[in-house]
């Protein structure tokens, strides 16, 4: 169990990755808990209050649908219910550009990712519709690099939600942070998704297969970024199933390291 100053309470179980679900720990009446269960596809679930929910399968399943995209994409209209990973550097031969939210219905999501990192050099300028809005503005544009956007549409006020906003952290040129979305995966590059959300006012993060190399690690709170020190690093285990308790004892020491190195649990 971790007491993260600011945070609330969270207890992660770095070991069910590899052995079955009967034999994960039990966390204390009413904190939050993170597993993969290997007895059922390697989902990620979360444990509350005594209950086991399946919140996504390792592999994926629920996930907005990705499309990548580059400054060859101007002035298009993007598709609903769509994770866009942009690439405005191209390396370094890219450019500024502009796009257009689609037609909405109550409640769709276009999640925005800055997955080169570039959008402080060129930015990604967000246009609505004819008659519609961004925050009560007529077009918004991204400047955040790696930023983590996600506009949800309301229908009754014809206007996109700016509702979350994550930062996600680079260690060995790989984006390996979310957001605070539940019951969904973020996916990167790599491949590889990591998630945070809260609830019943505690901050969960999980910890377990964020990244194939050592990387950094971010814990967000509705729009509050609290990131490690530059150099933190987590040293991560094998998803293969052939790590072993050594490889988990040094992977949670990573982590407790790290996070009292950024002064979020006590030494």
């Amino acid at each position: 169990m971790l007491n993260i100053q600011n945070f609330g309470q969270l207890f992660v179980d770095y070991f069910n990755k590899i052995v079955a679900a009967a034999s994960a720990r039990t966390p204390p009446s009413g904190y939050g808990y993170l597993f993969f269960d290997s007895g059922d596809s390697n989902k990620l679930k979360k444990k509350i209050g005594g209950t086991v929910t399946a919140i996504e399968g390792a592999g994926g399943g629920g996930a907005l649908a990705v499309v990548s995209i580059n400054s060859s994409a101007d002035g298009t209209t993007l598709a609903a219910n769509t994770s866009y990973h942009v690439d405005v550097w191209e390396g370094g031969s890219g450019s500024a550009f502009a796009v257009v939210l689609p037609v909405g219905s109550d409640g769709d999501i276009v999640e925005i990712i800055d997955v080169a990192g570039h959008f402080n050099d060129n930015n990604l300028t967000m246009n609505p519709q004819s008659g519609d809005n961004i925050d009560d503005l007529s077009s918004k544009v991204l400047g955040t690099p790696f930023a983590i956007y996600r506009f949800v549409y309301d229908e009754a006020q014809l206007r996109w939600v700016v509702s979350e906003k994550g930062v996600a952290i680079i260690s060995d040129n790989t984006p390996v942070v979310s957001a605070n979305f539940i019951n969904r995966n973020l996916y990167y590059p790599n491949g590889n998704p990591a998630v945070t959300w809260n609830e019943n006012g505690s901050v969960y993060i999980l910890l377990s297969g964020i990244s194939v190399t050592p990387s950094l690690l971010t814990i967000t709170d509705e729009g509050l970024l609290n990131p490690l020190t530059q150099g933190s690093s987590i040293t991560n285990v094998p998803t293969d199933g052939s790590a072993t308790a050594a490889d988990n004892a040094t992977a949670i020491n990573s982590i407790l390291a790290a996070l009292r190195a950024a002064n979020l649990i006590a030494t």
